[in-house]
């Protein structure tokens, strides 16, 4: 396109009139460039700014010799304003990110195999974040700033996702794209049921990975928590009132936008799964320590999971609750689950933006008291604070729920 080419042209003539304008560049490689002697051009002028070499036809010819020095020196003519570069990267980085994708497309669609088809197809996917990569001037980051700013006013307090739980929100107030968000505990504390039950209350687009359960168990397990059904009636029979109630609550999840993926166990495989689905908002993985990867031990291989799902939410703009696993509490005399308890790997503590442990003293010491108690400790928020939000925990239909607002009901 000639305004591709006039841009090209544009960038090179006017770093080599102001050699200091390669450094507003940014992102900008010589890939980017279309045509060759553009390319060859620019890689020149890099490598004498890196060099610290003053830039000049003369240094410019002799760093790329096999470019014709006539065309180096048309490069000076009518170019337009400098301060206007900005704008031509852009629209040179633009032009060649719509190259790529067009390549991409035409691989795919000449494939001999459904398998090479959505094996280029991905190699489309996987690289739409290039531009998003380069850095920004941190102009463009503060105008961001008051425009999430404005946002969470406009939505009272919340910058994410909302959990439906009332005390929870409170502390972090929502679940924000790009966050990866960790949800852990022992076995049989509640992890799924939590994690259903802030996909549900959230109303967003949403992909559940799920790894330990089929997806008609896990489909069931949510009619209960909605219906107030109890899984074992779900098992041995229903009353009529009770098949009343689990029609409402079908009727009602029958059109949620909600995904479930029971295979995809590897990041490679939650990023293909997540990529079929526009406009999704929300990823749950059930659970981490499930997931495979590749590494020499397993705590690496869960590291490496770890970060991938921080890329993930990143690279989309999702957020991603990834359920783990905890390791049984040492011998301490206060069972709540700490940081530590984390398992298999360290990196997960440091990758989270966000940390909620589950605790119910009666798994440990069963009393009338506590009977049917649970907390959600936030354990580790990046950008906020900690605390611990009280809920109430039915293992009859495996839900919590939060009593009325108290000034007790957040420590």
């Amino acid at each position: 396109m000639q305004a591709t080419t006039d841009a090209e042209r544009s960038i090179l003539g006017a770093i080599i009139i102001n050699p200091t304008l390669i450094r507003t560049c940014i992102g900008l490689r010589p890939a980017h460039f279309e045509a060759a002697v553009n390319r060859d051009t620019y890689a020149a002028l890099l490598a004498l700014d890196e060099a610290g070499t003053p830039v000049d036809l003369v240094t410019v010819r002799k760093s790329a010799p096999h470019v014709p020095v006539d065309y180096l020196a048309g490069l000076l003519d009518g170019v337009p304003r400098l301060e206007n570069i900005g704008a031509w990267v852009t629209i040179v980085q633009q032009a060649a990110e719509a190259r790529r994708i067009a390549r991409g497309l035409k691989a795919a669609a000449e494939a001999d195999t459904p398998a090479a088809q959505i094996a280029a197809a991905s190699a489309v996917l996987e690289g739409g974040a290039a531009l998003e990569t380069a850095p920004k001037p941190i102009g463009d980051i503060v105008k961001a700033a008051f425009e999430s700013f404005e946002a969470i006013a406009t939505k009272g307090g919340m910058s994410g996702l909302p959990s439906g739980f009332p005390g929870l929100d409170r502390i972090v107030c929502g679940f924000r794209p790009g966050d990866l968000v960790i949800l852990a505990a022992r076995p049989g504390v509640g992890k799924s049921a939590l994690a259903m039950q802030i996909v549900q209350n959230s109303s967003a687009r949403s992909l559940v990975v799920s790894l330990e359960m089929s997806r008609l168990a896990l489909v069931r397990r949510m009619l209960s928590s909605a219906s107030g059904v109890n899984q074992r009636a779900i098992q041995f029979g229903l009353r009529e009132s009770q098949w009343e109630s689990l029609a409402k609550a079908g009727a009602a999840a029958y059109g949620l936008p909600i995904w479930i993926d029971t295979s995809a166990n590897t990041v490679q495989g939650v990023k293909r799964s997540a990529r079929s689905i526009q406009g999704l908002q929300l990823i749950v993985v059930d659970y981490l320590q499930l997931m495979e990867g590749k590494a020499e031990n397993r705590q690496a291989e869960v590291a490496g999971i770890s970060r991938g799902l921080k890329r993930i939410a990143e690279e989309m703009q999702v957020c991603v609750l990834a359920l783990s696993q905890l390791s049984r509490p040492a011998e301490r005399k206060d069972k709540r689950p700490q940081l530590t308890d984390l398992r298999e790997s360290g990196a997960i503590e440091q990758d989270a933006d966000i940390v909620l442990l589950i605790y119910r003293e009666e798994m440990h010491n069963p009393t009338d008291t506590n009977a049917g108690r649970a907390e959600i400790i936030v354990a580790k928020q990046r950008e906020g604070d900690t605390g611990t939000v009280r809920l109430n925990f039915d293992k009859t239909v495996t839900s919590f729920f939060e009593d009325p607002p108290t000034q007790e009901s957040l420590l």
